[in-house]
């Protein structure tokens, strides 16, 4: 099996936490390639030390994201021609994952994992959640490399492997909001770049405002991760497709095709309130 890494650093990663990230591909893949947005010298060089290939793309963040990972992923990733790739945001550390987890999945699937937000000396519970960090190359699948069609939150695989997948019981710990610096960080880029919140929920935003968090015991979330996925286990040893506690349907605009989930049932309340004028309709 051939693993491909991948993930996207920016300018200032190098001073936090982007080396325990490269220090997972290097241990777990056979090939990575960064993509590199407004980076400094820094990064570069992180990324020369490791012997990983680098991307540059410098188009606004806030604005482009979703096609700067999808034109990354089409024309960069694809040429490595992976069975399996790994795609971490550079503040992602694996707990419980060794190379041979990852030759034990289906390469036609694709695989979320229990992501836990640390936070303060702790973390946060409301803020860890099931999201694809693992997926495959062997599917036909009509706009394979098509990412979420929005500028923020677009995900960090394609659109695809958020609707046909498996869980995998691996827990990944998230250092990106574990100060309140690096909340405030990114409360200031979402208020530039999402005023109105029109991409996440608000209490999503406002979250980010509060210092309180948890208690974290490392090895009881593994273990619930494990008995989750354990749970999902059919006797013919496939896994139960991923189902969100909520069912969810999708608002496209139609000037620009950008597409949003919101809660089935609620789609009355986004067309007519939240959203009201902006064009959008369901899909």
């Amino acid at each position: 099996m051939r693993i491909v890494g991948y993930g996207i650093a920016g300018g200032g990663e190098a001073d936090r936490y982007m080396e325990a990230t490269l220090r997972e591909f290097d241990r777990l893949c056979d090939e990575t390639i960064i993509l590199g947005n407004n980076i400094t010298d820094k990064e570069r060089e992180l990324v020369q030390r490791y012997g990983f290939s680098l991307i540059e793309d410098n188009r606004t963040w806030g604005k482009n994201q979703h096609k700067i990972k999808e034109d990354f992923v089409r024309n960069h990733v694809a040429k490595l021609n992976p069975d399996l790739t790994v795609c971490l945001d550079m503040d992602e550390v694996f707990v419980n994952v060794e190379r041979e987890d990852l030759e034990k999945l289906d390469t036609r699937d694709a695989y979320y994992v229990f992501i836990v937000n640390l936070w303060g000396r702790g973390y946060r519970s409301d803020w860890s959640f099931w999201n694809v960090r693992v997926w495959g190359w062997h599917r036909d699948i009509k706009e394979f490399f098509t990412f979420h069609n929005q500028p923020l939150h677009c995900g960090l695989a394609p659109k695809w492997t958020y609707f046909v997948n498996k869980h995998a019981p691996f827990v990944l710990e998230h250092y990106g909001l574990k100060t309140k610096a690096s909340r405030s960080r990114k409360i200031k880029r979402y208020e530039e770049f999402d005023p109105k919140q029109q991409y996440r929920e608000p209490g999503y935003y406002e979250a980010l405002k509060r210092d309180e968090y948890e208690p974290y015991d490392r090895d009881k979330i593994v273990e619930m991760a494990e008995k989750h996925v354990a749970s999902l286990k059919q006797p013919n040893g496939k896994t139960l497709p991923f189902q969100t506690s909520v069912e969810m349907s999708l608002i496209e605009r139609e000037a620009d095709g950008m597409i949003i989930e919101v809660p089935k049932g609620k789609e009355g309340f986004y067309l007519k309130q939240k959203y009201k004028g902006q064009g959008f309709k369901i899909v």
